[in-house]
């Protein structure tokens, strides 16, 4: 619902309507966001969290929930005892707290240009996309779309680097930019992307105002968006399991209680052996590490470039 009290504005750029089509397949293959929430979570510091990360950190905010709420124990316990366990429960949420945080920042992407490292990738880039593409420079975004759903990326990354090679003197020996992208073009017939289109981002004026961030800068090339959780699964099922053990059993206890039967059980040696079961899965900030095209894949596309 819309805040009648924020003045609402839009951030517009020209871009490329083809470079604009890969951004939504990107999207809808890591994350599922739109244009809009992926460029305010990039621009105010934040990562973009995966379809994977995004379903453990649903899991775990909820396992956080059934613990806060039923991990104590069924009898009255003495002062000391009680502190014992609330302050092993506290210490338990903090960490899985800590680690559902980490999951929200989510994960700094992965761009072309970073594959593409050398001073021209912006340029190249757009160069090795129109030879690529050439057939969609002009379709609608729908076959653009559809373009970029089947394409594989380590053919724009090996494109890039035979254009690289063959234009490099070119940029270097030119006076600017522009006297350099023309020799190309009269040369070797390589060309940069239309700017053919429009980013348009809804903002409100006082967000705005705030420091500049290019669009283009921040929305091109993703080629991928690193998941943090990979292997979690297994950990938050173990622990969906203890979860319904201790509910189970602090229900029966309970129940035996209600009756007026005498309880057995340890009660504080048993919530404090479930509490020790629960497992906060192991996460670093290290970000992961990706691998650069193949040099077969370079050979490949170089006959036919």
């Amino acid at each position: 619902m819309i805040n009648e009290k924020i003045k609402y504005t839009h951030i517009i750029e020209s871009c490329s309507q083809l470079l604009k089509a890969y951004n939504y397949v990107i999207l809808e293959k890591f994350t599922g966001d739109t244009l809009s929430s992926a460029y305010w979570r990039l621009r105010e510091g934040n990562g973009l969290v995966t379809y994977q990360d995004r379903k453990i950190l649903v899991a775990t905010s909820k396992q956080i929930t059934k613990i806060r709420r039923f991990f104590s124990s069924p009898i009255a316990l003495d002062e000391n005892s009680y502190k014992e366990v609330r302050n092993m429960r506290e210490n338990l949420l903090e960490r899985l707290e800590s680690y559902r945080d980490w999951l929200a920042q989510g994960s700094a992407p992965v761009y072309l240009t970073q594959q593409a490292d050398h001073e021209y990738n912006e340029y190249t880039l757009e160069m090795a996309v129109r030879r690529i593409g050439s057939e969609v420079i002009i379709a609608d975004i729908e076959k653009q779309k559809k373009f970029w759903r089947s394409v594989d990326i380590n053919k724009i990354i090996a494109c890039d680097r035979i254009i690289y090679e063959k234009v490099r003197k070119e940029f270097e020996s030119a006076k600017n930019r522009s006297d350099a992208l023309m020799k190309i073009a009269e040369k070797y017939w390589y060309e940069v992307l239309p700017k053919d289109k429009v980013w348009q981002i809804r903002t409100d004026i006082e967000r705005r105002s705030s420091k500049t961030a290019n669009i283009n800068l921040t929305m091109n090339w993703i080629c991928d968006v690193p998941t943090k959780s990979e292997g979690h699964d297994s950990v938050l099922e173990e622990n969906e399991k203890t979860i319904a053990e201790f509910i189970d059993w602090k229900t029966k206890i309970k129940e035996q209680k209600k009756k007026g039967g005498h309880i057995l059980d340890d009660c504080v040696s048993v919530v404090r052996n479930y509490i020790g079961k629960i497992i906060v899965p192991e996460y670093s900030q290290e970000e992961n590490t990706h691998t650069s095209v193949s040099e077969e894949r370079f050979e490949n596309l170089n006959q036919i470039l």
